[in-house]
């Protein structure tokens, strides 16, 4: 449980705090586990004891904190590589939005142009239907 508390201490607040959960959780298996029971007072066996539980905590503090200190670079370099997808990424879609538009734009002009000429053959060929009845008309004319 003290180790446990050590650990958590160290990683979210840091090393100052880890190293004074050692302490504070040396003083505390001194005083509740060791006998005599709320005494700082230590015999040889048991101050071999807490010495081993300080220095297994101390190590744990340490290594936590080098895992720490790796997993935010970790996540550091992890989140530089994503902006930088993030960044690829935006710039490649706003290119492809570019070249859609222009596409876009491109069919609209080719939309009216067609609309154009329908009109003008349209026009063309009532044009040319007059001029057949005219020519016709003519012809009866001439006929008769």
């Amino acid at each position: 449980m003290l180790f446990a508390a050590i650990v958590i201490i160290t990683w979210i607040r840091g090393s100052i705090p880890g190293l004074l959960a050692v302490v504070l959780a040396a003083i505390a298996l001194d005083l509740f586990f060791i006998p005599p029971l709320w005494s700082l007072a230590l015999n040889e066996p048991d101050a071999r004891y807490l010495v081993d539980f300080a220095v297994l905590a101390l190590v744990t503090c340490l290594l936590v904190k080098r895992r720490r200190r790796i997993t935010e670079t970790s996540v550091r370099q992890d989140r530089d590589e994503l902006e930088s997808r993030a960044e690829e990424t935006t710039a490649e879609l706003s290119r492809m939005n570019q070249q859609l538009k222009a596409a876009m734009a491109e069919r609209a002009r080719a939309e009216e142009t067609v609309q154009k000429t329908q009109s003008e053959l349209a026009h063309l060929t009532r044009v040319m239907t007059i001029g057949e009845l005219g020519a016709a008309v003519a012809h009866e004319v001439n006929q008769a």
